[in-house]
């Protein structure tokens, strides 16, 4: 099955931010509009779909699959992806950032071992303590009360459905991961996540892996929509973001620390970004 929900083919790099507190994102949304697209993006987070009613049309790397009731897709790193509602639907999505996820499960995780979970094609009696986790994993994040009760339960909740996708484990061989654009998406990544605290350029991270620069530039905005240093921006912008909402460290240091050269480059990108200074964001962070 082969839908074209595209308008503009180009895939955008998106931003996630966690709720509640939390170092995961969790979250329900319903279509209530056929026409609804989420165009093609990425980003360095692990996303899990769960279709809780009508139907879900998910476009992994070129491949299309519809899901129903109960079914469910993991969507792994930096893999281009985008949905469309056929139907009205209501869908659970929770994102893993990649390197919190690493902290929790294990390193090598998308270069030595991947999570593959697919039910769109079959749902077996192997997947239903998933779906009912799933399902408690939805009650709890509808909930509307934002109180310390539901960030433990949630957490709590969360911790066990790992333990449960720890089932569906494979090794990274050529096979599982024979698509070029996702090898050389994975690789750019990964060493900016490992390095852009320090001082990076295009030219530092083609020698890294033996590409010229042009191919590498090139390459970059094909594969994942953006250039080198808007990606390496947004991952500094990314860690500056969490720090300013959950620590009390000054925001020079900040700056100097996510690996911007002042906190003047920081702000003006923070404020391109998030259309507010980190200030003002910390302010009001305290307030909710």
């Amino acid at each position: 099955m082969n839908i074209n929900i595209m308008e503009n083919p180009q895939p955008q790099h998106e931003l996630i931010q966690s709720n509640y507190g939390l170092p995961f994102k969790s979250f329900t949304f319903r279509g209530i509009d056929s026409d609804k697209k989420i165009p093609l993006h990425w980003h360095n987070h692990i996303e899990l779909l769960f279709c809780l009613e009508g139907s879900l049309s998910v476009v992994v790397s070129g491949q299309t699959f519809l899901l129903h009731e109960n079914e469910m897709i993991l969507i792994n790193t930096n893999t281009i992806h985008a949905s469309f509602s056929p139907t009205v639907n209501h869908v659970l999505c929770i994102q893993f950032p990649l390197e919190w996820l690493c902290t929790q499960i294990g390193q090598g995780y998308g270069q030595k071992w991947l999570i593959k979970l697919n039910s769109s094609n079959e749902i077996t009696a192997y997947d239903q303590p998933l779906i009912d986790k799933l399902l408690k994993i939805t009650a709890v994040t509808e909930r509307q009360n934002h109180n310390v009760m539901k960030k433990l339960e949630l957490h709590g909740q969360i911790f066990l459905l790992l333990k449960m996708l720890m089932s569906y484990t494979i090794p990274v061989t050529k096979n599982t991961t024979e698509d070029p654009a996702f090898l050389f998406g994975t690789e750019m990544v990964s060493y900016i996540n490992a390095h852009f605290q320090n001082k990076l350029s295009l030219q530092d991270i083609s020698r890294h892996f033996g590409y010229s620069s042009e191919y590498c530039s090139r390459n970059f905005k094909k594969v994942l929509g953006i250039n080198f240093k808007e990606l390496l921006t947004s991952t500094r912008l990314n860690y500056a973001y969490d720090k300013i909402i959950n620590s009390n460290d000054n925001l020079e240091e900040i700056a100097l620390e996510a690996g911007f050269n002042t906190y003047r480059n920081m702000y003006n990108s923070f404020v391109k970004s998030y259309h507010t200074a980190p200030s003002q964001l910390r302010e009001k962070k305290k307030f909710e």
